[in-house]
């Protein structure tokens, strides 16, 4: 009864973070039960989302007990404790303060990292599976996240199949809401984003890759969260890459290329019920737009690069008028 009344009071923001927080953490780690530990862990994820009251310097003590529970076999548990690591990783300043720690090799490190991507795999529940893709982006995407990428990229599933690329194709093609849908093509971009000659070379030797690039190239139809990550990873998987470019455009990538130039052929947002709530909120609808066409122009620049063929192509498309008003707009982003 008393944790739950501390659930309560985490909601109304009534909770103490330099008395209360010290309590729940004691319970997390220590609670007799995992019952008792799952409550303290639901009042911190709340209060992952107050920085008013709980700031990123004291989140820091709760990341390793948070892994912990999520390795429960209590699937409310996992997704406790995966929404409290996600929301903490969305603090400002967060990165060597909650990203770092989360990544760290000590005793709950590898087996957290398996145990987050499967659960991204095969989530026992679409809260669960959100969650874990949420934060395996973050993590991924961390300048010092190698070993979450290697960990990806190496992933196999129950018959030993290594299924780092399938995975995330899957989750765009398949995911059951549209922040898993977005969050593996953010995995992708995350990936073939980064200086990593090693981890990109496997990526584009991967032989599921043409699979993924036509994903994503029909992901640019999607509403524009789905969008918004579908064209950064094609950029990233593109550059300096003949095969991928030859993917896209074979896989009709110019046309839903051109589209996206135009802010009035971005497909809006129909899904707001997104089961993350994050304490940065996202970007606004206007400002992912702008990133989208920006991101858009950049992949036809790379398709038409040094390919008469494809500037012709996209020249037929309607992209030039399209290009010119992004030239002339007043907009930063789009500049």
């Amino acid at each position: 009864m008393a944790l739950r009344a501390l659930i309560s009071l985490a909601k109304q923001k009534k909770l103490d973070g330099d008395d209360d927080f010290p309590l729940l953490m004691r319970v997390v780690r220590d609670g007799r039960t995992e019952f008792c530990r799952g409550l303290a862990a639901t009042a911190i994820a709340v209060l992952t989302t107050q920085p008013d009251v709980l700031p990123v310097d004291r989140l820091i003590k709760a990341v390793v007990p948070l892994k912990r529970l999520a390795r429960s076999e209590a699937v409310e548990h996992v997704e406790v404790a995966l929404g409290a690591l996600l929301n903490a990783s969305l603090h400002e300043n967060s990165h060597e303060k909650i990203i770092v720690p989360i990544l760290e090799s000590n005793e709950f490190g590898s087996r957290f990292m398996s145990c987050l991507i499967k659960h991204a795999d095969i989530g026992h529940t679409t809260l669960c599976q959100e969650l874990a893709v949420g934060l395996l982006s973050r993590l991924v995407g961390s300048t010092k996240g190698k070993s979450a990428r290697t960990a990806l990229m190496s992933y196999k599933d129950e018959q030993g199949v290594v299924r780092g690329v399938q995975l995330c194709t899957d989750l765009i093609k398949h995911g059951a809401t549209s922040p898993i849908k977005a969050g593996g093509a953010a995995v992708l971009a995350e990936i073939a984003y980064l200086e990593d000659s090693e981890l990109r070379g496997q990526l584009a030797s991967d032989p599921h890759i043409e699979e993924c690039i036509e994903a994503l190239v029909k992901a640019l139809e999607a509403e524009q969260t789905i969008a918004f990550s579908a064209v950064k990873a094609l950029c990233s998987l593109a550059y300096n890459n003949q095969e991928v470019i030859a993917t896209i455009v074979k896989a009709g990538g110019i046309s839903s290329l051109v589209k996206l130039l135009s802010n009035d052929q971005i497909p809006r947002d129909e899904d707001k019920r997104s089961t993350v709530t994050p304490v940065k909120p996202h970007l606004e609808e206007d400002d992912r737009s702008h990133v989208v066409r920006s991101d858009a122009a950049r992949a036809l620049g790379i398709l038409a690069s040094n390919n008469s063929e494809h500037q012709r192509r996209i020249t037929e498309e309607g992209a030039i008028p399209l290009l010119t008003t992004l030239m002339a707009s007043k907009i930063p982003k789009i500049k």
